[in-house]
């Protein structure tokens, strides 16, 4: 049987239904997941209404123009 990356349960901790090891880092990177979620969606309306303003519009599509001409980043 292959070793595996988890942590081993510690004396006391039930294993399997209800298992007090992953049940909290479950919940930890659903919350994460959440948080990135919500500053998605406020990104999206600061940049809808950045756009819909006609004079940002042109300041933005010029440094997205700008932006297009450089090196491509490396990584």
């Amino acid at each position: 049987m292959a070793q595996s990356d988890t942590p081993a349960p510690k004396a006391g901790q039930v294993q399997g239904e209800g298992d007090y090891v992953s049940g909290p880092q479950v919940r930890q990177g659903a919350g994460r997941v959440r948080q990135e979620h919500r500053r998605g969606r406020k990104a999206r309306r600061e940049a809808e209404e950045a756009l819909s303003d006609p004079a940002q519009a042109a300041d933005i599509e010029a440094a997205r123009e700008e932006a297009a001409k450089g090196e491509p980043r490396k990584h």
